[in-house]
């Protein structure tokens, strides 16, 4: 969606059999009062849904003979549409409203088939919610609190108290959620946070599920036609320094997370012999739990002795090495926009780096390569490319002290952080392209903090430090 004079509108942009741009104007599919939420192509079929904050749910139909038609399935909604997912199988398309109601409405009459609250009431806009259903259609999984839920397909087709609108496609808000989601499978542990997206692998083996902090991996078996459906097993939550912001897998293999900085990181899949262990401790565990409860209700067995009896257990080496091993936590590297890999240890040679690229300029830094008598290792330096500078302001060389880990260049400035190195604490490291009488500043930050992320603006440096997670603001005047 794109703002005009007159609103909101989406436009569309034809492509030939090659995926090529086809020269031309786009065409106009809709105009909006309020902001687009979210646009999203059906897999298969030539439809594309639009969630708008003005309580429109449209699909942009091409199947049509007489050409592309606009159909609105939620119209003039007191609640606005956070976001859609059409069902893979072209029967149903699944939406979240700022009301905290689920909505399912049919793609060829555009009724509404089932209603429910599931979340709590939002304000428009404030966090993102994806859902996403099964390759095949029979799950629909839900994020919005620290446990995901998947409900069966079966589930969403028995009638509510929601549903009250007919074949119109218009219930009134009044009634629509009056009922609350009754039926559906809890998947928890992978989060401490509430999950915002969610994302099936091509198969719908995995399902991966993003918070503000980490990802989570989920081994769901045999989903369509299991009882209780989509019982899924935790394989491997990923820690973010930054917030993921979008799933999408490449097959089975690989799991692209792009971020809020504009960075992404590549995950790889859960092996078949990690996918096993995770399987048989699960079910020894489940196997564990069905037993002390049968113990429990056994008659002349107490509680005290059921305590004793799982006390005098002892685990396995096996077994530990299992728990250890499902209770690591896999730490991904923050980088900059723009940044390029650190040196790899199979390198002799040190090589140049990009700290930063982007419209202000380019920040290169090219580590020390020599050691002194002392065998003390050298400042290295760094080279600014200034875009918008003239003259000999437009680049510079300047030597760093060791530690730098990272930059950021903005208007006329940039800021290198640099790391603890002996006595010295973590500093932050700021120079000037103007001719000022100082033209570079040090701060030193308090003990025990190290600089995870910067950026530059017009007056100020901004810095996020560990491990309190604390966003530190400088400014340069």
């Amino acid at each position: 969606g794109q703002e005009t004079e007159s609103g909101f509108g989406v436009w569309v942009n034809s492509l030939d059999a090659s995926g090529r741009l086809v020269q031309g104007p786009p065409k106009l599919a809709a105009r909006f009062t309020l902001h687009v939420r979210e646009l999203v192509w059906h897999p298969t079929l030539p439809y594309l849904g639009i969630a708008v904050d003005d309580g429109k749910l449209s699909v942009w139909d091409r199947s049509t003979e007489s050409g592309p038609r606009r159909r609105d399935l939620l119209s003039g909604s007191s609640a606005a549409v956070r976001c859609l997912a059409f069902d893979p199988v072209g029967e149903f398309l699944a939406a979240a409203l700022t009301s905290g109601a689920l909505a399912v409405f049919g793609l060829k009459d555009g009724s509404e088939r089932y209603s429910a609250m599931v979340w709590p009431k939002v304000v428009i806009g404030k966090e993102r919610l994806s859902l996403a259903w099964h390759p095949d259609g029979s799950l629909l999984a839900l994020p919005g609190g620290p446990a995901l839920r998947l409900v069966a397909r079966a589930d969403l087709l028995a009638p509510s108290a929601g549903a009250a609108g007919g074949g119109s496609g218009k219930t009134p808000s009044s009634s629509r959620g009056s009922v609350r989601l009754s039926k559906f499978t809890l998947l928890e542990g992978g989060h401490k946070h509430s999950t915002t997206v969610v994302a099936w692998s091509e198969s719908g083996r995995f399902l991966a599920s993003a918070s503000c902090d980490a990802v989570a991996l989920w081994f769901v078996p045999s989903a369509k036609g299991a009882q209780p459906p989509g019982v899924g097993h935790l394989v491997r939550t990923c820690c973010f320094d930054t917030q993921p912001h979008s799933l999408k897998w490449a097959g089975d293999m690989f799991l692209a997370v792009g971020t809020h900085t504009g960075a992404w990181a590549r995950l790889a899949a859960p092996s078949a012999a990690e996918v096993q262990a995770v399987s048989i401790a699960t079910d020894a565990a489940e196997g564990e739990l069905a037993a002390t409860k049968d113990d429990q209700s056994a008659p002349g067995t107490s509680l005290d002795d059921v305590n004793s009896s799982l006390g005098a257990t002892d685990s396995t080496p096996q077994e530990e090495s299992m728990e250890s091993k499902m209770a690591e936590i896999v730490q991904q590297v923050t980088f900059q926009p723009g940044a390029t890999g650190a040196q790899s240890s199979s390198q002799r040679q040190p090589r140049r780096r990009f700290f930063a690229w982007n419209d202000y300029g380019a920040l290169k830094y090219f580590p020390p390569s020599k050691k002194d008598k002392r065998g003390t290792v050298g400042p290295g330096t760094v080279t600014v490319d200034y875009s918008r500078e003239r003259g000999r302001l437009a680049v510079r060389e300047i030597k760093v002290p060791v530690g730098a880990t990272m930059g950021a260049v903005g208007p006329g400035f940039f800021a290198l952080a640099l790391d603890p190195v002996g006595k010295l604490a973590a500093r932050l490291f700021v120079h000037s392209a103007s001719l000022w009488t100082k033209t570079s500043f040090e701060h030193v930050l308090p003990g025990g903090e190290t600089i995870e992320a910067l950026a530059v603006g017009r007056s100020f440096v901004a810095a996020y430090t560990m491990p309190h997670r604390l966003l530190r603001i400088l400014s340069l005047s």
